[in-house]
């Protein structure tokens, strides 16, 4: 049986409507980078996070 797709609002913000994923398409990127810029970079964002889940995030390379 196939999946039943349920629409739902773009996680974004703008109102569009998904098939049932949480973004339109390239609206996740621009979301992130939306994000990144607010905080005032990738650095801040990753201390912000930090903050909020009380712990280190470990970057694996």
């Amino acid at each position: 049986m196939p999946r039943k797709i349920i629409p739902k609002e773009c996680g974004c913000g703008c109102g569009g409507v998904t098939k049932g994923g949480e973004f339109l398409p390239g609206h996740d990127s621009k979301t992130l980078s939306a994000v990144i810029e607010a905080v005032g970079g990738t650095s801040n964002l990753k201390l912000l996070v930090e903050s909020v889940l009380n712990r280190q995030i470990e970057v694996k390379l």
